[in-house]
C-alpha cells in the first residue's frame, strides 16, 4: 500500500507543471513524456524496494550526519524535481516517434535505474543517506562497486541527464549541470574523505584501482 501512495504522489508531483499549463493532452500524445513518466515510475519503485530489502534484516539510523548533509540532500531532491518540470513544461510538441537523442537519453535513464539499485542492493543495510561509516561496516569493493567508487551518484547524474535528453531539454541539462552535478561531487569528495579516515590505506588501494563515478574513465 505504502509503495502505492508512493508512485500516485510522485506522478503527481511530476505531472503538475503540465495541469498548471493545461497541456494534459501530452500525457496521451507526447511518446517522450509517457516514457519519460513510466520510467520514472521504474526508478521510484526500485530505489524504494530496495532500500526496503536492504534495511529489512537489521535498522540503522538513515538521518543525516549534520546541517549541511541535509541541505546538499534537500537541493538535489529539489533540483531533481526542477529539472523534471522544465524538461516537462518546456516541450513544443508532441512526438509520434522518438529521435537518436532521446533513445540514448532513455538508455540513460535505465542505467542509471540500475546503477542506484545496484548501489543500494550492494551495500544492503549499510545503505544510508548519512555521510559516515557505521560500527562493523565493511568497505564495499564487490558488486557495482567493482566497476565505481560511487554508482550511487552515477545513477542519478545518468537518470536527470538521461531525462533531460529524452524530453530534449537543453534547459534541464544546464539545470542540472549547475545544481546536481556540483552536489554531486561535493557528497562524493566527502565520502572518499571519509572512508580514507576508516579505511586507510586500504580505501587508497581501492581508490587508485576503481574510477570515482564514470567507470574506467572518471
Amino acid at each position: 500500500m505504502g509503495l502505492l501512495v508512493g508512485v500516485i504522489v510522485n506522478l503527481v508531483l511530476l505531472t503538475a507543471p503540465l495541469f498548471l499549463l493545461h497541456h494534459t493532452d501530452w500525457l496521451l500524445t507526447d511518446l517522450a513524456i509517457v516514457l519519460f513518466l513510466l520510467l520514472a515510475t521504474l526508478s521510484y519503485l526500485a530505489e524504494a524496494t530496495a532500500v526496503l530489502a536492504a534495511h529489512g534484516e537489521r535498522s540503522i539510523d538513515r538521518r543525516a550526519d549534520d546541517a549541511a548533509t541535509n541541505l546538499i540532500a534537500l537541493s538535489t531532491g529539489l533540483g531533481m524535481l526542477a529539472v523534471f518540470w522544465i524538461g516537462l513544461t518546456f516541450r513544443t510538441a508532441d512526438s509520434p516517434t522518438l529521435g537518436v537523442t532521446q533513445w540514448l537519453g532513455a538508455l540513460m535513464f535505465v542505467l542509471g535505474i540500475a546503477f542506484r539499485r545496484s548501489a543500494i542492493y550492494d551495500l544492503g543495510p549499510f545503505f544510508v543517506t548519512a555521510i559516515t561509516v557505521t560500527q562493523g561496516q565493511p568497505l564495499a569493493r564487490g558488486g557495482i562497486y567493482r566497476i565505481v567508487r560511487h554508482p550511487s551518484e552515477t545513477g542519478l547524474l545518468a537518470i536527470i541527464y538521461g531525462a533531460s535528453l529524452l524530453l530534449l531539454s537543453f534547459g534541464g541539462v544546464i539545470a542540472c549541470s549547475l545544481i546536481i552535478l556540483p552536489s554531486s561531487i561535493w557528497r562524493m569528495r566527502r565520502e572518499d574523505r571519509c572512508l580514507e579516515q576508516a579505511f586507510g590505506e586500504q580505501f587508497r588501494d581501492y581508490s587508485r584501482q576503481v574510477k570515482s563515478v564514470l567507470p574506467f574513465v572518471l
